[in-house]
């Protein structure tokens, strides 16, 4: 939801700028350099968005023990370990 409110912010963002060309008899070139910026502002709040979100989800997920990317691959090459140590002793045997 949030990451849909930004790119229609973008893309109203865009629309007012046009407006600004016919209402304002703004140069294109400065309506396009002022579009640049805007989009350039736009990205780096998107990016920021996405990283809270990221990390909040991060956060709730840690409240709720659930194992991390790193915990599931220590475990899973444990797992593997073992596996290949039992293989040994049943070979042995």
């Amino acid at each position: 939801m949030a990451l849909d409110w930004a790119q229609d912010t973008e893309q109203e963002a865009r629309r007012t700028v046009d407006r600004l060309v016919d209402l304002v008899d703004l140069p294109r070139a400065e309506a396009e350099r002022l579009a640049v910026e805007l989009r350039e502002t736009l990205a780096t709040g998107r990016r920021q968005l996405e990283q809270r979100l990221e990390e909040d989800v991060r956060a709730y997920l840690s409240r709720l023990r659930f194992p991390s990317r790193e915990d599931l691959s220590a475990m899973t090459a444990r797992v593997e370990g073992l596996e290949a140590r039992a293989s040994a002793l049943e070979r042995k045997r």
